[in-house]
Order: structure tokens, then sequence, then C-alpha cells
């Protein structure tokens, strides 16, 4: 599983992003960038779907988090937020890039984490047959919950610190 995540998942990704910020500037000069950027999550994502259900229906591996279309959907998302997050001497700003830069460790961490609980938890409680449409929105949130219990507990501890030293 950790192999599939990091070099099917993680490594592709990761160049990705590099890759469109090296040419960040000519993705930005380019006129219809943020038009054909959100056509293009929008069909990519239809197109997961379209995988999954083709995947279902011919009883294949279904269950994947990694569609090929999943990828094109990274690109697209990645080259809108490219455009849409201003850069100012060096220092990203944007309420998403700081957002990113502070808690996307925790979220690569935690959403996981949440998602297996879930997973577990709402079959026992007999909620499977509503969790299966709601699940991404249940995930999110229960992640989003989670870091911000976190950084509660973590900057009150540093709080304390430095009012001690």
């Amino acid at each position: 599983m950790y192999l599939r995540n990091f070099i099917f998942v993680g490594l592709p990704n990761f160049a990705i992003g590099l890759f469109i910020s090296e040419h960040r500037e000519s993705i930005k000069n380019f006129k219809f960038t943020k038009v054909l950027s959100i056509i293009a999550m929008v069909v990519f994502c239809a197109t997961s779907d379209l995988e999954k259900y083709l995947l279902v229906s011919n009883k294949l591996n279904a269950p994947r988090d990694q569609y090929f279309s999943t990828t094109l959907l990274a690109m697209a998302v990645f080259i809108f937020f490219t455009i849409a997050v201003e850069f100012k001497s060096g220092k990203v700003s944007g309420i998403l890039a700081r957002l990113g830069q502070r808690y996307s460790l925790l979220i690569y961490i935690v959403l996981p984490i949440i998602l297996t609980l879930c997973n577990q938890i709402t079959p026992k409680i007999h909620l499977a047959s509503v969790y299966k449409y709601t699940k991404p929105f249940v995930v999110f949130i229960g992640t989003v919950l989670v870091i911000f219990i976190y950084y509660l507990i973590k900057d009150a501890v540093q709080k304390k610190k430095q009012k001690k030293s």
C-alpha cells in the first residue's frame, strides 16, 4: 500500500506540481488558462466517475483511489490554483496557499485515518447507505475537525511554554 501510494500517486503528483511551478509564468500568460482549467476540472471529475462506473459494472478493480482521470484532474486543479494564487516577493499569499503550507502534511496523515475509521464505524451504526453518498463531506469535515483540534492544543501548549520562559 505504501509503495503504491508513494510511487504511483505521490511521485507523479509531486512531479506535476514541480513542472507547473517551473512553468508558472507561461501558464499564467496563456489567455484562457483559468477557463480551460475549470472546464478540465469538471470534465475530469465526470470521467473519474465514469471510470469507476465502468470498472464496477465490468466487475474489475473498482475501489481504487487513483484513476487515470484523477491524475488529469490533479493537473487541472494545480494549474487553476497556480494562476488563482498571487506570488509576491517570494512569499505565497492567498488563504488557500497559506492553508496548504500549514496543514498539508497533517491532511496527508489524518485523512486516511479518518477515512478508515468512517469506513469501519458507519456499517456498525447502520449509516453505510447514507455514508456512501456523503463520504467526501464526512471525511473532509472529520479531517478538518481533527486538525483544528490538534492546532488548538498545539498553540495552547506553545503559549503556556512562552509564558513560563
